[in-house]
């Protein structure tokens, strides 16, 4: 769809933003919220523990969310959490396929609220949620289509960020994101590693970096060959039955930084480090681009955060 076309559309829908609202009257009173979490890691942890927050606040309210598919293994712990998903594979700007999926989705609901989580926030779901609150977490400058905008400065991290709105739309001090219940994900890994980890249970560690002869006297290292085209909810299990993590700033990031698994991990983007909240139980390391991870540097690493 040309940039033209979506500039008329846009344009043609601004009039309906034109109305002020009481805000905090309005949000305390809402029923419906209308979520798209972030797309890309590390953000859509962060925007799925802010959903949560905000879920927690008033239980009776219903919440639909927007979750990249290949990020809805994050949900699996929080099943019930959030009353309809709606799973899309690219972003769905205006007149692309999951733009229209969405549209279709939203053709009965009526939302009080639309939340977009993503650093880059889109004025087409807003139109189509015909919401009297839209807030988005964004840099630019997105008035009228959203009415609440969050900014905040580049190196805060993502937990700061997210208590930011909570705070601003509720009043609530601080968020906590609460790690999942473990003992049904705990169930299935066993199974998993009675049927591929040659009858061996705990302790194991998990790697998304297939780094040759890396070994451990602590536990039994899994390549992601022997891990990675599981199913969304097995990936989950074995996550949270896991002795630690070892890779990059991606989906398997999210889940280890979920369960709070020991991590070592690795990323060559600086603003991306900049971004995730110190821990006792995350070690990021620097990597230059294409360089390989020595075996020493992972061990070590390691050694210091594993109990």
């Amino acid at each position: 769809m040309s940039s033209l076309t979506k500039s008329i559309y846009l344009a043609f829908s601004k009039s309906r933003f034109s109305k002020e609202i009481a805000v905090h009257a309005e949000f305390n009173k809402a029923k419906r919220l209308l979520v798209r979490l972030a797309e890309n890691p590390p953000y859509t942890l962060f925007s799925i523990f802010t959903a949560i927050a905000l879920k927690k606040c008033k239980r009776d309210r219903r919440m639909t969310v927007i979750v990249p598919k290949d990020a809805s293994m994050l949900l699996f712990p929080y099943t019930g959490t959030f009353d309809e998903k709606i799973e899309i594979d690219s972003t769905p700007a205006y007149g692309s396929k999951s733009f229209k999926l969405i549209k279709e989705k939203l053709q009965k609901p009526e939302f009080d609220v639309m939340l977009d989580f993503d650093p880059i926030p889109l004025p087409e779901i807003a139109v189509l949620s015909s919401a009297k609150i839209r807030v988005a977490c964004a840099e630019k400058d997105c008035f009228p289509y959203f009415n609440i905008l969050f900014r905040s400065k580049k190196e805060t991290d993502l937990t700061e960020r997210a208590s930011l709105v909570l705070r601003s739309l509720t009043g609530e001090e601080s968020m906590q994101p609460n790690p999942p219940r473990l003992h049904t994900q705990q169930l299935k890994a066993s199974a998993w590693l009675k049927d591929k980890g040659n009858g061996r249970k705990n302790p194991y560690i998990l790697s998304s970096i297939n780094i040759p002869n890396l070994s451990s006297e602590k536990a039994m290292v899994f390549p992601p060959e022997a891990w990675q085209n599981e199913s969304d909810d097995t990936k989950a299990a074995l996550f949270a039955s896991a002795s630690a993590y070892i890779g990059g700033i991606d989906r398997n990031f999210e889940l280890a930084y979920l369960f709070e698994i020991p991590s070592v991990v690795f990323s060559s983007d600086d603003s991306l480090k900049s971004l995730i909240p110190e821990s006792s139980f995350m070690k990021l390391l620097p990597l230059q681009h294409n360089q390989q991870p020595s075996n020493e540097i992972i061990i070590k690493a390691l050694e210091n955060i594993i109990i």
